[in-house]
């Protein structure tokens, strides 16, 4: 029998690291790295999925509109998709009554989340989301039953919704898409404004505002230096973060059919994946210098991605971690 006075720190320290490790195989690190894809259907049946980077379906579920939103909804579609901190896919399901699709892939349990006074002008290219810490982010537009316009912010723990006013406060005007930059950066941009608007996530200030004819409303990604990628036809752009362009690569010869780019998301070690208006899906890199497609929904529109990569924590996960680590290095041997 093992002695509780003989148990060295580091024996609590592996204990620790192997509860950590076993919370991560419950979050559902075996997808990690992979693509999250959100489809709209034809018919009454769309998609959430799972793809390697070569284009393996690793998971799938369907999505009844009728069961989400309800009979009457309008407009059902799936549009962005984001991994939150508690590694629950999180889905904008919807357009002028939408709700927050929470799905647990490694459970296959799933919520459907109302949310007060939100909504969004019906275009294909319209909501892409974003995750950081302990926050999703969506866009909100002025449409009808929906009055406001900006960017709501739920806590994924309580489900609890925030409103941030942004952008023209009139018919079909507000927020469109957002991203969470590698930089740690709400990045929005807007209905009728050339442009890109950048908030402090936490506070939700205001921390930049880049005016820019190459920068359009379509879904968007940014890297840590603030570079910025966006599809534009058959086209990844990739802008300064003054606005200036750097370069406009396309992508005809990997594909002559890939067209009408809508979403694109960026990993921390620069890969890029981009999804277009039918149901093609490119993989490529911050400097353009590899490409492949594949096409999971050939024909079929509204194709939104994102990376299956977990949002950088909040300044306080960190300080547990550090204080669990300290306190068991700390121990000491009982020597009677």
């Amino acid at each position: 029998m093992v002695r509780t006075d003989e148990l060295t720190p580091f024996f609590f320290l592996a204990i620790f690291l192997a509860v950590l490790v076993a919370g991560d195989n419950a979050r559902g690190d075996t997808f990690i790295g992979s693509i999250i894809v959100s489809s709209d259907m034809p018919g009454d049946t769309d998609y959430l999925s799972i793809y390697s980077l070569t284009g393996d379906q690793l998971h799938s579920v369907s999505l009844d509109p009728e069961q989400i939103i309800g009979p009457s909804a309008i407009a059902a579609r799936p549009r962005g998709v984001a991994l939150d901190a508690n590694g629950n896919i999180q889905l904008f399901y919807g357009t002028f009554g939408p709700r927050l699709y929470t799905y647990n892939p490694i459970t296959s349990t799933a919520t459907s989340t109302p949310i007060e006074n939100w909504g969004l002008v019906n275009n294909v290219y319209y909501g892409s989301i974003a995750s950081y810490g302990n926050y999703v982010f969506l866009p909100d537009t002025v449409v009808s039953g929906a009055p406001g316009a900006g960017v709501i912010r739920v806590d994924i723990n309580s489900l609890s919704a925030e409103h941030f006013p942004m952008g023209l406060n009139t018919s079909g005007g507000g927020v469109v898409n957002a991203t969470v930059g590698l930089d740690d950066l709400l990045y929005v941009t807007f209905s009728y404004m050339a442009g890109i608007s950048v908030y402090n996530p936490d506070t939700m200030a205001q921390i930049n505002n880049i005016t820019s004819s190459h920068i359009s409303e379509k879904g968007f990604a940014v890297d840590a230096d603030g570079t910025i990628f966006q599809g534009i036809y058959n086209k990844i752009r990739k802008i300064a973060p003054d606005g200036s362009l750097i370069e406009e690569h396309s992508f005809a010869t990997e594909n002559s059919n890939l067209d009408g780019f809508i979403d694109v998301d960026i990993r921390p070690d620069g890969l890029i994946v981009a999804s277009n208006g039918y149901g093609q899906i490119l993989v490529t890199d911050k400097n353009f210098s590899t490409a492949s497609v594949f096409e999971p929904f050939l024909s079929h529109p509204d194709t939104f991605v994102s990376f299956f990569e977990y949002p950088t924590p909040e300044p306080g996960c960190f300080v547990m971690v550090i204080t669990g680590v300290l306190s068991i290095l700390s121990c000491r041997r009982i020597r009677r």
